[in-house]
């Protein structure tokens, strides 16, 4: 057996859920941009008794879906496209998010974007004391023409969806601006704020959301537990006064409008006012 034979046997596998591929299998196919699913906690052997880890999302585009997967879960709400809550849930003990671009996109360049924001993730989380992430590429069982990676981090990422948000909002940023400035946490956060001010005539979306959060970042990661005391499934709710959608971002957080009062109670006491002394 070659080398390289070997080296694609040991791939992890990852094999989709039944009934999930569906019309995002195209779209990623044709996609310009970074796709995100969740990955569950459990594992399955295929007929050929290779163990594979099962996705049990849709691949998104949009954090703001991927944020709404473990409210879907959490609460067993009724099957929608993104997850069967009925069948399946979200690990809530280890971060496993695989990210998938489409097999039309040069593999790496894709691959030195989205190492980039595992990097940039790395610096942030050495910043604030947690374990690091790891990125591994993955052979997918559904996805065999696109280029599929899982990144396997901290169970803080899983602490409430603007946690989610704020991740997928940094790797979303260096595959689409990237590659990341990633030599130290200093040359990221410079690059941060050369981002932020971008001008009005080209900045998107993800430049305002990155100049919004980005001096708060770090003091959040710190206080993760303190601010989001409790049972993650408050922050992930049934119902809410304000609705959802827009709610679960890491923008909306800073700016505190979540509609939780006594979750900006705590981001003030220990983000705003910490925000000097970091």
């Amino acid at each position: 057996m070659s080398e390289e034979k070997d080296v694609r046997k040991k791939l992890i596998r990852i094999k989709a859920v039944e009934n999930l591929v569906g019309t995002y299998k195209s779209e990623l196919n044709t996609g310009e941009g970074i796709f995100f699913a969740l990955c569950g906690p459990n594992v399955e052997e295929t007929d050929k008794s290779i163990k594979c880890r099962l996705q049990i999302s849709k691949f998104v585009s949009c954090r703001e879906q991927l944020t709404e997967t473990p409210r879907v879960a959490l609460n067993k709400l009724p099957d929608t496209y993104l997850i069967n809550s009925n069948k399946h849930t979200v690990d809530m003990d280890k971060y496993r998010l695989l990210l998938g671009v489409s097999g039309n996109k040069d593999l790496n360049t894709s691959k030195q974007k989205i190492f980039s924001g595992k990097r940039a993730l790395n610096l942030l989380e050495k910043a604030a004391g947690w374990a690091p992430s790891v990125i591994t590429t993955v052979k997918h069982e559904d996805y065999t023409n696109d280029h599929v990676w899982l990144l396997t981090g901290d169970s803080r990422w899983m602490k409430a969806p603007q946690m989610i948000s704020l991740s997928s909002l940094i790797l979303r940023i260096s595959f689409r601006f990237g590659p990341l400035q990633v030599e130290s946490l200093d040359a990221l956060l410079n690059q941060f704020d050369t981002l932020a001010k971008i001008p009005k005539d080209t900045r998107t979306l993800d430049h305002t959301y990155i100049g919004t959060i980005r001096k708060h970042i770090i003091p959040l990661m710190k206080n993760v537990e303190k601010v989001f005391s409790g049972d993650p499934i408050q922050y992930f709710p049934n119902e809410t006064k304000t609705g959802w959608n827009g709610y679960g971002g890491i923008d909306t957080l800073i700016k505190c409008g979540t509609g939780n009062e006594k979750l900006h109670a705590r981001l003030k006491k220990y983000v705003f006012n910490k925000l000097s002394s970091t």
